[in-house]
């Protein structure tokens, strides 16, 4: 919102990306220097296994299974959450006439729906009641969201069209565009922020919490630039806009439901069920007609 609404307008682009820049760097050099002064202590087997994430999971339950597949899910999550930012950011842009603050306003607010997941999902890490299963159950329902969602963000231009006929004041409109970002936006983006974070908890519950950390964090970073580039240079020149919707949200999907099956046996068919809903409702919408969207 900073560099939309103030750095842009006063100092240009160029300078606007060297404060940003700058502020890395020192954010950067800052936690160097806290983290020399005061190192966080080596994890131990015995915390590893008091560790929420642990505490949660059955007494059978193999520590290292959970790892991988919450390192599945970290990538998952990345490649899609990206992906998903690329084409709705484009969908809702184009709605709103491509203006600096548009795009502004939609990146804060898909950033703000990551957040408040991160945030809702922090209790039940810290209480312990957090399960494997939850993060399969977090895919499938943040590809049921994307899915839903997808016809409304594709009529944008629609909707704004109509509203340009009243005599509204800038803020007036950027409100409204801020509404309609919301709106669209912030459901799914908080079901996909539940994703990460959860499995981050359960990686860190591992015996070697630095390794698997790590890997994991490495996994989400190039399945996040994978997910981003692909939507922009694959998916949406072979499959246009509505089928590279449709093929993120059964990446979710099926991910959510494997994950759901591994960990809640018992329950094992409702995931595949989802799947099924999922990949049912995007062919159909699939095959109609888009209108008012880019192409």
């Amino acid at each position: 919102l900073a560099t939309g609404f103030v750095r842009v307008e006063q100092v240009g682009c160029a300078a606007a990306a060297l404060v940003g820049i700058s502020l890395n760097l020192v954010v950067g050099a800052t936690a160097m220097a806290f983290a020399g002064r005061d190192p966080y202590p080596e994890s131990t087997p015995e915390s590893a296994a008091t560790s929420p994430a642990r505490e949660s999971a059955t007494p059978d339950l193999d520590a290292a299974r959970v790892a991988r597949d919450a390192t599945l899910a970290a990538g998952v999550s990345g490649f899609a959450t990206l992906g998903h930012e690329v084409l709705s950011t484009r969908l809702l842009v184009y709605g709103f006439h491509a203006t600096t603050h548009a795009l502004a306003i939609v990146l804060a607010v898909f950033l703000l729906g990551l957040a408040l997941g991160a945030r809702a999902v922090a209790g039940p890490l810290r209480r312990a009641t957090a399960r494997p299963e939850h993060m399969g159950l977090a895919l499938l329902a943040a590809a049921a969201l994307s899915l839903g969602f997808a016809p409304s963000l594709l009529q944008t231009s629609t909707l704004v069209e109509g509203l340009r006929g009243h005599h509204v004041g800038w803020w007036t409109w950027l409100t409204v565009e801020a509404l309609i970002a919301a709106a669209l936006l912030l459901p799914t983006t908080f079901a996909m922020g539940l994703v990460f974070p959860l499995a981050m908890g359960f990686v860190a519950s591992s015996r070697k919490p630095g390794e698997t950390v790590g890997r994991a964090v490495w996994v989400n970073t190039l399945a996040s630039v994978a997910g981003s580039l692909g939507a922009g240079f694959v998916l949406v020149p072979a499959l246009g806009v509505r089928g590279s919707i449709v093929a993120l949200t059964l990446v979710q999907a099926l991910a959510g439901a494997y994950l759901f099956a591994r960990h809640a046996r018992a329950r094992r068919y409702a995931g595949w069920a989802g799947v099924a809903g999922v990949a049912l409702f995007g062919a159909l919408w699939a095959e109609r007609a888009t209108v008012g969207a880019p192409p």
